[in-house]
């Protein structure tokens, strides 16, 4: 069966409570008193829902909702709900699937709420029938052994908070808690009655059904969400000071609930850490495949210039031998040409013969003296041609 909620600390929530006596009214100018630092480890660990999440509501004209913001219920975001600078849900189910609190929510049916619409007696009538069911319900509760904590929802309803001794399994927790709602009877056709959490397990990437926190402001109505006194207030009682009182919790409460808070510092720490040394191996990884897309294109653009540079050097080479050779033949042409070729191969022969003297200790001499007579007249055949073919091509066609 589903355990009774903590005492104490059900006990020092109470304490969050407007007081019962009406105090006068502050200047309009004036907000709540401060939370103390107390107030909000208090709050969260009796409010703290998923981890890592939280639903903060937003207003649009008349319409309202809530977008989750990831961020762990801290003292920073218990202050600005308890201030009214924000207004906070919970999503109830842990990211092992467990719960800490189930919450009963009573409204008025939107149907019945429109009908009633502009007639104040029926208005209240609905209001007085929607609080009578929240009382019934928690008397059947108290029955059961559970300590519920009746809030006003700030607009059309009751919410019922039961904090568990321990986190158990949302399956377990939503068993329990029907098996209750059953036993209260609630039977007034005008008012529909929601359980949280609404999921025995949540899916991967998801994140459940959420309920609004207590003690905050609703953005439709401007009505503080007050937790309600033991007589029970009628509905539309105006809270004229909201006031948290500066308790001490016992020494294993308030332990337990700074650890809690601490393991989520810590953890939170870890992960940035952990973010961090991921964006930076990353950005080592950018920069080397960089470093080496950038040394590559410079490798290859070193490469084509070279390979220019040697193609440009070989076509260099090639112009200057066919203007040499060119050069040569346009002089065999000229008057003497031929002879001074003649002259220019016999010393190029002789001169081959003193190198080949020169390299080594050997004489060379040429096994046919007459050959030189023989080099010269090829030499002078070869040359005669050559200027014959020179002739014809300058010679007018007829």
């Amino acid at each position: 069966s589903l355990l009774p909620g903590d005492a104490e600390a059900e006990a020092a929530l109470r304490e969050l409570e407007p007081a019962a006596r009406p105090a006068p009214p502050p200047p309009a100018d004036a907000g709540p008193p401060a939370a103390t630092p107390a107030d909000l480890l208090r709050f969260c660990a009796l409010f703290g829902g998923r981890e890592g999440v939280v639903a903060r509501m937003w207003q649009r004209g008349t319409e309202v909702g809530y977008s989750p913001v990831q961020a762990q219920l801290d003292e920073g975001l218990a202050r600005a709900h308890l201030s009214g600078e924000q207004t906070l849900g919970s999503y109830v189910v842990h990211r092992d699937d467990t719960v800490s609190y189930v919450v009963f929510d009573l409204d008025i049916k939107a149907a019945n709420l429109e009908r009633a619409w502009g007639d104040p007696a029926a208005t209240a009538g609905l209001r007085q029938r929607v609080h009578a069911a929240a009382l019934q319900l928690r008397a059947a509760l108290r029955a059961e052994g559970w300590a519920p904590l009746l809030v006003d929802s700030g607009f059309k309803g009751r919410h019922l908070w039961c904090f568990l001794q321990r986190r158990l399994p949302a399956a377990q927790a939503r068993a329990a808690a029907h098996r209750a709602l059953a036993a209260a009877g609630l039977s007034d056709p005008t008012l529909s009655v929601e359980v949280f959490p609404k999921q025995d397990r949540v899916p991967q990437g998801g994140l459940g059904n959420l309920v609004k926190l207590p003690l905050g402001v609703h953005l439709r109505t401007q009505r503080r969400c007050a937790v309600l006194d033991e007589a029970g207030r009628t509905w539309g009682v105006k809270v004229l000071r909201y006031e948290i009182k500066n308790l001490t919790p016992p020494d294993t409460i308030l332990r337990a609930m700074q650890a809690q808070i601490t393991a989520e510092r810590e953890k939170r720490a870890l992960i940035a850490k952990s973010e961090g040394q991921k964006q930076e191996e990353i950005n080592l990884a950018e920069g080397a495949k960089q470093a080496a897309i950038l040394r590559s294109e410079g490798e290859k653009a070193a490469a084509i210039n070279n390979a220019e540079g040697e193609a440009q050097a070989l076509i260099a080479v090639a112009d200057a031998t066919a203007q040499a050779t060119r050069a040569v033949a346009e002089a065999i042409g000229t008057p003497n040409g031929l002879n001074a070729a003649n002259l220019k191969v016999a010393e190029l022969y002789v001169g081959a013969f003193g190198n080949l003297a020169k390299a080594g200790n050997t004489l060379i001499v040429p096994a046919n003296l007459a050959d030189i007579a023989t080099l010269i007249g090829s030499a002078t055949t070869v040359l005669d041609n050559v200027k014959g073919i020179q002739m014809a091509k300058s010679a007018p066609q007829t």
